[in-house]
């Protein structure tokens, strides 16, 4: 079994970032870098190498600070679905 670790304290880590979750993040660094909008390319990315995610023998560690549970990045229905490890209940 691998081991998997997530240091992305501040926000969901990408890997487990819903769809909604992870185009609101890509919409904001785009415009703080001022960066090429390609958000929803992005988005499918992310979304397509979730699935990995699934394929069995992987045991993830995601450290994640209390307050990016409260960080308004995006609308709040799509947080619940990026705060919960496949299988676990959400954190609201």
């Amino acid at each position: 079994m691998t081991i998997y670790e997530f240091p992305d304290i501040a926000v969901s880590p990408g890997l487990l970032q819903a769809a909604d979750y992870a185009r609101h993040m890509f919409l904001r660094y785009a415009d703080l870098q001022g960066s090429v909008r390609d958000t929803d390319a992005a988005v499918r990315a992310r979304q397509e190498r979730q699935t990995w995610l699934c394929t069995g023998g992987h045991k993830f560690h995601a450290l994640i600070w209390e307050a990016a549970l409260h960080a308004l990045i995006c609308p709040r229905p799509s947080w619940p679905a990026s705060s919960a490890a496949p299988g676990s209940s959400p954190r609201t």
